[in-house]
C-alpha cells in the first residue's frame, strides 16, 4: 500500500512537472502565429510537434530532478501537511526556473545551443 501510494504521489507531481514545461514552451516559443499561407498547416503540424517532444523531455528531466530531490532530502525533512505540498510545489517550480535560466544562459550567453 505505501508502494503505491508513493507511485501515485510521484505520478502527481509528473504531471506537475510537465505543465510547468508546457508553461515554459508557451513562453519561450509563444502562440503560434494566425496566417494565410498556404504552408501554415503543415508549420502547425511542425509547431505541435515540437510543443510535445520537447514539452515531453523536459517533463522527464524535471521529474527526475525532483525525484532524486524528493528521496534523498525532501522526504526525511517534511511531513504531509500542506506546508509539505507548498514546499514540493515550490521545489518543482524552482527546478523549472533553473532549468530555464541554465538553457538561456547556454543559447543566449555561451551560444552552445
Amino acid at each position: 500500500m505505501i508502494a503505491l501510494k508513493r507511485i501515485l504521489n510521484y505520478i502527481f507531481w509528473s504531471v506537475m512537472a510537465l505543465l510547468c514545461s508546457f508553461g515554459y514552451l508557451y513562453y519561450l516559443l509563444g502562440d503560434f502565429p494566425d496566417g494565410s499561407a498556404w504552408y501554415d498547416p503543415i508549420l502547425l503540424i511542425f509547431y505541435r510537434l515540437v510543443y510535445l517532444y520537447f514539452g515531453l523531455s523536459l517533463a522527464g528531466l524535471i521529474a527526475i530532478i525532483y525525484m532524486l530531490l524528493d528521496v534523498f532530502y525532501l522526504r526525511k525533512k517534511l511531513q504531509t501537511n500542506l506546508k509539505s505540498f507548498i514546499i514540493r510545489c515550490l521545489a518543482i517550480i524552482g527546478i523549472t526556473i533553473l532549468l530555464a535560466c541554465i538553457h538561456l544562459f547556454l543559447e543566449k550567453g555561451i551560444d552552445v545551443i
